[in-house]
């Protein structure tokens, strides 16, 4: 609605009437405003449609600058308060070191954190985000990037941006690409900025530098750089970050055991190298300081495997020809493979792997050739799937790191024996039963064949474990019995 500005004669007459009615213009407009008899008012609704045009001349006018700013200020800072107060008191973002889980890791995410406060806190997030931006931005508060100049060469984080030749549609995909990873960081920063007033307020309210401080720990942080981001406000204190991993590893423990013990999951080792140089090189301290580890994981089995479908060692071992009771092995049979999935006639008249093979070359030629190709790759389909296995996210589960240098047959086999240490539990009754259960799935040889090892498992599997001092006798026993 465009203003009409009152003629200086109509002033006056109303100064005057208010003047004989004993009220000043200030009363007229609080009583108004005041007084919810007058909510529905002609002259209130008047009032309120012109509120941003008034608080503005309000906020020129050279007597009431001062007062206008001052009461703006207060207005925010009580709103803002509020804003921390009302993102404190979400206990999704309360975290608790000693009482720290996987869990809680696994659904940390900063674009869902940043989701929320912007919901939550719009108006802090407004200011801060306007803080941040060196451009200007549109109503709805969404960056807007000026024209390319020659800091575009360069990210936000000061790396050099490689050139890559402009096609059809290049120079847009690249500018909207910079323009989504600067986007990120914006979002990155507010959460980090407002994380810090929400510790700072509630020292309850830690879900960021709880993750952060963990994420330092994992990258082996100097425990003096943790020290003073956690004074920063953006770690946990390295008293708390030992307290998580503390609680983590004995979940990690527990998780372990629970996995191992429903033999439904996969090893896997791998040896690790850790370097441990000497400042001061002396001849006591003159062996090789790289030092050879090894480690595990456990991996649950999906897509349906059971206990029976893993129950043919006797079978494979029947049909090995490492077994030395077999008088003539079995003849290897190769060419049954090749009939698992038998060719079937296409129009084209190439076979399954010479249409792999052209879909591979077209692939290549459109993402790594020349740019006149890109547009290509949105036309090109995905390999046809003969058999194909579902995706599925796999339960995994990392064991401690191993004093082994997997160098030989017999430090492989203690490898073996110590992530299956993770999986036995405080106390089996008795031994040989869950040995006996082991026997007979893949992998896990019959106890008449080699007693020996399953002697050397025994032992160190069970060694070191309370209350199971004689585990390798019992199980010895068991052998002898049958």
């Amino acid at each position: 609605m465009e203003t009409t500005y009152t003629a200086h004669s109509q002033i006056e007459r109303i100064a005057a009437h208010l003047k004989q009615e004993a009220v000043t213009a200030s009363d007229f407009v609080i009583t108004l405003l005041e007084r919810p008899s007058f909510r529905d008012h002609a002259c209130t609704a008047s009032l309120v449609e012109k509120a941003s045009e008034i608080i503005d001349l309000f906020s020129k006018h050279p007597t009431s600058s001062e007062s206008t700013f001052q009461w703006a200020r207060k207005a925010i800072q009580k709103r803002t308060a509020d804003s921390i107060t009302r993102l404190t008191a979400n206990r999704d973002w309360h975290f608790d070191a000693s009482h720290a889980s996987a869990e809680q890791l696994q659904d940390f995410q900063i674009e869902e954190m940043a989701k929320e406060m912007k919901q939550i806190a719009p108006d802090l997030w407004n200011v801060l985000h306007l803080l941040l931006s060196k451009d200007h931005k549109d109503v709805d508060g969404d960056q807007v990037m000026s024209g390319t100049t020659p800091d575009d060469e360069f990210d936000e984080l000061g790396n050099f941006a490689q050139a890559v030749p402009d096609g059809p549609g290049t120079r847009a995909k690249r500018v909207e690409k910079r323009r989504e990873g600067i986007r990120t960081i914006y979002l990155q920063k507010i959460v980090v900025m407002i994380s810090i007033m929400m510790q700072s307020r509630n020292n309850k309210a830690n879900a960021l530098e709880s993750v952060f401080g963990i994420f330092l720990h994992s990258t082996n942080t100097p425990e003096k750089v943790i020290q003073a981001l956690a004074h920063m406000g953006i770690s946990i204190s390295p008293g708390a970050i030992h307290a998580a991993i503390h609680s983590l590893s004995a979940e990690t423990v527990e998780t372990l055991r629970t996995m191992g013990q429903t033999l439904l999951v996969g090893y896997a080792y791998d040896n690790f190298d850790i370097n441990f140089p000497t400042i001061v090189p002396t001849i006591e301290k003159a062996g090789d300081p790289l030092t050879h580890l090894t480690s595990g994981a456990i991996i649950r089995l999906e897509h349906g495997v059971t206990l029976t479908d893993l129950e043919c060692s006797e079978e494979l071992w029947a049909k090995s020809a490492l077994n030395p009771t077999l008088e003539s092995p079995p003849p290897q049979q190769e060419h049954n493979l090749e009939a698992i999935h038998p060719e079937t006639d296409h129009p084209s008249g190439l076979t399954r792997r010479e249409r792999f093979n052209a879909y591979k070359f077209k692939a290549d030629l459109f993402e790594h050739g020349p740019a006149e190709f890109r547009d290509h790759l949105k036309i090109l389909d995905s390999p046809e799937a003969v058999e194909q296995i579902p995706l599925v996210k796999m339960e995994y589960a990392p064991a401690r790191a191993m004093d082994t240098n997997q160098s030989t047959h017999a430090s492989n086999i203690t490898a073996i024996g110590d992530l299956l240490q993770a999986e036995i539990p405080a106390f089996v009754e008795p031994i040989g039963l869950l040995l006996a259960e082991l026997g007979g799935h893949l992998g896990i040889e019959p106890f008449d064949l080699v007693p020996s090892f399953k002697r050397y498992q025994a032992a160190k599997v069970f060694s070191g474990l309370d209350g199971l001092g004689d585990a390798v006798e019992e199980n010895d026993k068991f052998i002898r019995e049958g």
